[in-house]
């Protein structure tokens, strides 16, 4: 589905992002060091935050299904009750006439 492959889309460039890191974390032998060593933590800590958002999407993923098949179980009570309750007017209408029927003969007796 769309949301599965956007979350695949997410989970790969966090992916992508970690592998850069290492990549970074191999040329430390260069004279700026402290530079290298710095965008390393960047990257880890950019990582880490795709690795969470990864997460919270997979979350949101599982909750929007979820409530998608409760919706679905809802929708045909919905419908039922719906017919039910248009019955009950049609019921109250057909009362309602014949108690002004009845009315009517009271009046006239």
């Amino acid at each position: 589905s769309a949301g599965t492959h956007h979350i695949s889309h997410h989970a790969f460039m966090a992916v992508q992002v970690q592998e850069q890191a290492q990549v970074q974390s191999f040329v430390t032998k260069s004279p700026d060091n402290e530079i290298i060593k710095e965008t390393n933590k960047e990257f880890q800590s950019l990582a880490d935050d795709m690795t969470v958002l990864k997460e919270v999407m997979t979350d949101m993923a599982d909750v929007v299904h979820e409530q998608d098949a409760d919706l679905r179980a809802v929708a045909p009570q919905v419908y039922k009750a719906e017919v039910k309750v248009e019955q009950g007017n049609v019921e109250l209408r057909h009362a309602e006439i014949h108690q002004n029927h009845a009315r009517t003969k009271c009046v006239v007796l």
